[in-house]
């Protein structure tokens, strides 16, 4: 029997499952798309204004405008505009990831 299998089974993947499935709720969901399309219109704007030379990685523009999606949809708070604060976010959030794979 697979781990999925497992957990799709037991009662505890089943409660929680009720808890989580709200909050992908189409009406839900919907009030954020206006955030996430400002969002990649942003990314569009950050990747014209690198200039005219060849961006191999696509990481760290995806990163940073993930992370402002995430913290304006879950928190409502946005990282626009918050100088050396937005940065030290940032590298703790890089860090708390490094971390956890590491663990």
């Amino acid at each position: 029997m697979t781990l999925s299998r497992f957990l799709y089974k037991s009662s505890k993947w089943q409660s929680r499952r009720k808890i989580l499935t709200p909050t992908f709720h189409f009406n839900i969901l919907q009030q954020f798309v206006e955030i996430l399309i400002e969002e990649g219109e942003r990314m569009t704007n950050s990747l014209k204004n690198a200039g005219d030379s060849i961006t191999k990685d696509l990481t760290p523009f995806i990163n940073e405008h993930t992370l402002n999606a995430i913290c304006e949809t879950a928190m409502g708070i946005s990282l626009q505009g918050m100088g050396s604060f937005q940065q030290q976010y940032r590298k703790a959030v890089h860090r708390m990831g490094e971390l956890f794979v590491y663990r």
